[in-house]
């Protein structure tokens, strides 16, 4: 039934469509010419300093388990208490999911139904350096998806909705800001690799700077499967959960981002993620292959108006 969970928190599509049939975690390791920020040059590493409290209007172009999708949201930030703070999804309004008929009237309650869930995806918190932290009321929002699958979810169900949740949240976020907290920032041209394990790595890469102070960065990782070692999360929203892990031979994931954003303080203005795994599964030969694709444009629009999402 969770089958087609990843899509439903990232778009509560496929599992609307799919109620009657079968159907990452991402890393959380980051002015003019003339003007002060100009003559001072680039920071020597970047730094997380988004207003608070704000509110961010998102622009989000997807392609998620084959299909083409477009939603229009804001991000609320708020204080949460001890340093942190909370990041809260509002007012979804999806433009397009695949070749579903926004003008036809029949199709009208799905589309609420689906802004309505989008809209309550638990919040998160991130630390005061813009490390992903945690996520808030997973189990209010478990209940919410038995209650429209009409049965209850079974163990694995909410271990792949978990990991689902992680990456409708943890993911976007690390595109938007996690990838890019470095306590060095390259030169221009200039490539930072770092080896996480003899089978995994990233790599930035400073492609340009703007006048203003805004910079283009880029950024590889990969991961791939180490005998004996832990099985990467995204694999598991990647295989039919009737599979199971056990029958995972070996994986690679692989992505690749983008991003257009001041150093001074990490408030993006567009950014991108494009995320490809493969597993092997036993007595397969040919991998099970996922290819995901997102794009977003901010604007920082005002600070919110409402308290902190306490029950998101």
């Amino acid at each position: 039934m969770l089958v087609a969970a990843r899509v439903c928190t990232a778009a509560v599509t496929v599992l609307l469509f799919s109620c009657s049939g079968p159907s990452t975690r991402g890393p959380s390791r980051q002015a003019s010419a003339g003007s002060p920020a100009a003559a001072e040059g680039p920071p020597a590493a970047t730094r997380f300093a988004w207003p608070v409290p704000a509110r961010v209007a998102v622009h989000e172009t997807s392609t998620l388990a084959g299909q083409d999708i477009e939603l229009r949201y804001f991000l609320d930030i708020t204080n949460a208490g001890g340093g942190a703070l909370r990041v809260a999804i509002a007012d979804v309004a999806h433009d397009r999911v695949g070749d579903l008929d926004f003008s036809d009237p029949a199709n009208h309650r799905l589309i609420a139904t689906m802004n309505a869930m989008r809209s309550n995806l638990p919040s998160f918190l991130v630390s005061s350096a813009g490390a992903f932290a945690d996520l808030q009321g997973t189990d209010r929002y478990a209940e919410q998806i038995a209650t429209l699958a009409g049965a209850p979810l079974s163990a694995v169900d909410i271990r792949v909705l978990e990991q689902e949740l992680l990456e409708a949240t943890e993911l976007p976020w690390a595109a938007l800001v996690g990838h890019w907290r470095l306590p060095r920032l390259p030169d221009v041209g200039e490539s930072i690799v770092v080896h996480d394990s003899p089978h995994s790595w990233r790599r930035w890469t400073l492609e340009q700077t703007h006048d203003g102070g805004a910079v283009e960065m880029t950024l590889v990782r990969h991961d791939e499967s180490t005998p004996g070692g832990e099985v990467a999360p995204e694999v598991m929203t990647t295989i039919n959960s009737n599979d199971g892990i056990a029958n995972v031979v070996r994986y690679t994931v692989t992505e690749r981002a983008s991003v257009l954003t001041h150093p001074r303080n990490l408030m993006p203005q567009r950014a991108s993620s494009e995320l490809q795994v493969k597993v092997w599964l036993e007595g397969q030969e040919t991998p099970l292959v996922r290819s995901d694709t997102r794009r977003f444009e901010l604007r920082f629009v005002a600070p919110t108006a409402t308290g902190s999402p306490e029950n998101r």
